[in-house]
Parts: C-alpha cells; structure tokens; sequence
C-alpha cells in the first residue's frame, strides 16, 4: 500500500516542480526537485521531507515568486 502512495505523489510532483521551474532560477530549484524526486522514489519520507523543506526554504529567501531576468 505504501508503495502505491509514493507512486501516486511522484508524478504529480513531479508536474508541480516541472511547471515552477521557469518561476525561479534554475539554481534554486533543479537540486532540490531532483533530491525531491529521488527520495520519493526510494520511499524514503524523511529525505523527501528534508529535500522539500529546503526548497521551501531557498524560495522563501528568494522572495516573491516571479519571472527573474
């Protein structure tokens, strides 16, 4: 049953980190997805959560979300 669940988040996810990607640099962002992608789909909650946090955190310390030249 576990195993159905983080089949299930992955690629919604996975589309949701796809479609803010244009919205921040690349630097803030492909590191953090990738480790988010990578722990779920290892099943492995706290790395997922460690990985969703920190790009929670590097967004925050971004500022706003918007177009960046």
């Amino acid at each position: 049953m576990l195993s159905d669940l983080f089949a299930g988040i992955l690629e919604p996810t996975r589309a949701t980190y796809d479609f803010t990607e244009g919205v921040h640099p690349p630097s803030l962002t492909t590191d953090d997805h990738r480790a988010v992608f990578d722990a779920i789909a290892a099943r492995d909650e706290d790395a997922a959560v460690r990985a969703a946090l920190g790009y929670l955190d590097r967004v925050a310390r971004c500022g706003a979300p918007g177009p960046r030249p």
